[in-house]
């Protein structure tokens, strides 16, 4: 499936799945840092003290189960909406990486419009980063 995400250098279509959107949340998590200093050696130690359900998934090559991963997916949106199960479906965060996820069925509201131009995305982008989504 298509997604528009954001990235460090603004929004971009890409392809994804589940273990490139957890990828991609911690990168994001780590402000882009690919390094030994970021998400290579990263805990996954919250600022609560708790441990983050991605980390054993920033690396894409380590092997894991599709069911493991939604699974990781929807205990980290849980913890994201602050234990609410309810908030979960209500989130607006449409440029997440786990976003489309966060249930047990894929949302694909999110998906990528072919028909868009890169002006088109770029604007979306921008929309929806100035109303907090």
């Amino acid at each position: 499936m298509k997604k528009i995400i954001r990235t460090k250098d603004g929004f971009r279509v890409t392809h994804m799945n589940r273990r490139r959107a957890c990828r991609l949340m911690c990168l994001e998590c780590n402000g882009w840092d690919n390094t030994n200093s970021g998400v290579e050696t990263c805990n996954g130690k919250m600022l609560d003290g708790t441990v983050c359900s991605l980390v054993n998934f920033r690396d894409m090559s380590s092997k894991q189960t599709a069911s493991e991963r939604a699974k990781a997916i929807r205990a980290f949106c849980l913890e994201c909406m602050g234990g609410a199960i309810s908030l979960i479906s209500q989130c607006t965060a449409g440029f997440c990486p786990v976003y489309a996820y966060r249930s047990t069925t894929v949302d694909k509201s999110c998906l990528y419009d072919e028909n868009l131009s890169d002006k088109a995305i770029l604007e979306i982008g921008l929309n929806r980063s100035t109303n907090g989504i």
